[in-house]
């Protein structure tokens, strides 16, 4: 069974008009997860956006708060559970 494309609904009004027209757009990312993937390893490597730090052993890795709950749900509780007392400087 083929998947339909996700549709976005734009309403747009032309100044002064008083009716508004419903415009549909189909979008679609080729390679969606290849570019995921190649951009995160980017963002790793680049240490781009890091906003955890893990320690272990005397060693330190840096790494994305959003990349570690979502393939843990160790560290998603973890992270969502020190929030509430941890304050980050932006």
């Amino acid at each position: 069974m083929a998947s339909s494309p996700q549709m976005m609904l734009i309403e747009s009004t032309e100044e002064g008009a008083t009716s508004s027209t419903l415009e549909h757009y189909s979008l679609r990312w080729n390679d969606y997860p290849q570019t995921v993937v190649a951009t995160f390893r980017n963002l790793k490597e680049e240490e781009d956006f890091v906003d955890v730090t893990l320690a272990c052993n005397s060693k330190q890795f840096t790494a994305h708060k959003v990349v570690l709950s979502a393939c843990s749900p160790y560290f998603r509780q973890l992270l969502k559970v020190s929030e509430s007392w941890m304050i980050q400087p932006l």
